[in-house]
C-alpha cells in the first residue's frame, strides 16, 4: 500500500447521492467519528440532481475530520456516471465506494480496511447488514450471507475499496448504466479478469443499510433492470449472464418461457396482494412471503426485458 511520507493513507470516500436527504447525515457523521488520524480523507459526494433537499444538507454539514466536495449534477446520470464524476475530482490513492443509504457499522472500519489493502493491485470489498428486524432487513441479511469469497460477482462496489491506479485503468464504471442494476457486475467482472489482481474480504468493515423497501419499490428495480440494464450487460459479459439466475428470466433469451411467463403475469395482481398480505402479518423468516416475493421480482424482470424488446 502506498502511504503519505507520515505514514498515513491517503482516500477519497466516493457517495453517490440521489434524494438521499433521509440519510446522508448519518452517513457523514459515521464517518466524521471513525478512527482515521493516520488517513487524508477527502468524501467526494456526487449529488445526482436530487429533487429534495440533498444539496442544502450537503452544503451545511460541517465536518470534522475529512474534507467535504460537492459535485452537483444538473441532469440525472445514474448511479454509475455519478461514481465516475466523483472519482475525475478526487487525486488521493485510495477510493472507497459507498451509497448514501448506508452508514459505517463502528468506529475502526477504515483501520480494517487499511490493515488488508496491501498492495494496488488488491481490492478489498467489506460488507453489507441491515440492522432493522422486519421481512426486509432478514431478506436483505439472507442474501448478503449467499455471498462467498471465491464469487467476486455476488458483491457489489458498496463498501469496496481499490486503488486509484486500478479504477483508471479499467475505465471507471462502464456509463451505458443509466438506471438500477449491473453496474457493479460489470466492473468487478474488469476488474477481475485483469491480471495479478487479488481480492480481500474484510469482515468487520460493516455497513448498514437502512431498509426502507417495499414490495413496490423492490419490482420497480427488477423492472428497471430488466428493461435499462440487462441487455447491456448480456452483451457485454455474456457468459457471466447466462450463468446467473437473471438468464433464467429473461423474455430474449429464454423463448420457452413465454406461456408460463404470460400465466405468471397475467396472475401478478392477485400474487402481489397475497405477498403484501403476508409481508404485513407473517413472520419475517417466512419461506412463503420469501417466495411470493421472489416470484413478484422475477415476473417484473421479465416484463422490464420483454418491454426493451
Amino acid at each position: 500500500m502506498k502511504l503519505l511520507s507520515n505514514g498515513a493513507l491517503s482516500l477519497d470516500i466516493i457517495i453517490p447521492a440521489f434524494n438521499a436527504s433521509r440519510s446522508i447525515i448519518k452517513l457523514l457523521q459515521s464517518i466524521d467519528s471513525q478512527k482515521a488520524h493516520d488517513f487524508r480523507v477527502n468524501v467526494i459526494v456526487a449529488n445526482d440532481a436530487s429533487t429534495d433537499n440533498t444539496l442544502q444538507i450537503l452544503e451545511s454539514y460541517a465536518a470534522k475530520s475529512f474534507n467535504l466536495k460537492i459535485i452537483n449534477i444538473s441532469q440525472n446520470l445514474g448511479r454509475a456516471q455519478a461514481c465516475n464524476q466523483a472519482v475525475k475530482h478526487g487525486s488521493n490513492d485510495y477510493i472507497l465506494f459507498i451509497d448514501a443509504d448506508c452508514y459505517f457499522e463502528h468506529g475502526a472500519v477504515l483501520q480494517t480496511f487499511k490493515r488488508l489493502a496491501t498492495d494496488p493491485k488488491t481490492i478489498v470489498f467489506g460488507f453489507l447488514k441491515s440492522s432493522g428486524s422486519d421481512f426486509w432487513s432478514y431478506y436483505f441479511n439472507r442474501a448478503q450471507g449467499k455471498k462467498r469469497p471465491n464469487s467476486p460477482l455476488l458483491f457489489s462496489s458498496t463498501n469496496m475499496l481499490i486503488s486509484r491506479e486500478l479504477i483508471e485503468k479499467v475505465g471507471g464504471f462502464c456509463s451505458a448504466y443509466t438506471h438500477y442494476g449491473f453496474e457493479d457486475r460489470d466492473l468487478i467482472c474488469r476488474i477481475t479478469a485483469m491480471p495479478d489482481i487479488s481480492i480481500a474480504h474484510a469482515r468487520e468493515a460493516v455497513l448498514i443499510h437502512n431498509s426502507d423497501e417495499t414490495l413496490d419499490t423492490y419490482c420497480r428495480k427488477f423492472y428497471s433492470s430488466g428493461r435499462h440494464s440487462a441487455s447491456v450487460f448480456s452483451k457485454r459479459h455474456p457468459r457471466e449472464y447466462r450463468n446467473s439466475v437473471y438468464y433464467r428470466f429473461d423474455y430474449s433469451k429464454q423463448r420457452w418461457m413465454k406461456a408460463p411467463a404470460i400465466l405468471c403475469h397475467s396472475l401478478q395482481p392477485l400474487l402481489r396482494r397475497a405477498a403484501n398480505k403476508r409481508l404485513d402479518s407473517s413472520s419475517p423468516q417466512s419461506r412463503m412471503t420469501q417466495l411470493l416475493v421472489q416470484m413478484c421480482a422475477a415476473i417484473a424482470y421479465w416484463e422490464g426485458t420483454r418491454d426493451a424488446q
